[in-house]
């Protein structure tokens, strides 16, 4: 599951404008390095992070929707975020 996980961050990068490693998969939270091109906000760059790695997460790991719940998304809304240099 965590290769599968970070694979699926990796793959991320292209589509997000820049480069996504995945650095901690905790219980209910993960921990994630990016390095942005410049062009696109932090915003956009999340978004599209979450919605790419949540689809393919769970058309892997189908038995997670049923222990989600039909109206609950695969990753929260909010996240937080800290720069470096």
């Amino acid at each position: 599951f965590v290769s599968f996980v970070h694979d699926t961050f990796l793959g991320c990068s292209e589509g997000a404008g820049g480069f996504v490693h995945l650095v901690y998969l905790a219980p209910d939270h993960v921990h994630v390095y990016v390095e942005s091109d410049g062009e696109r906000s932090v915003e956009d760059m999340v978004h599209d992070i979450k919605k790419v790695s949540a689809k393919a997460i769970q058309e892997e790991f189908s038995s997670l929707q049923g222990m989600l719940g039909e109206a609950v998304g695969l990753w929260d809304d909010a996240y937080f975020v800290e720069t470096v240099g």
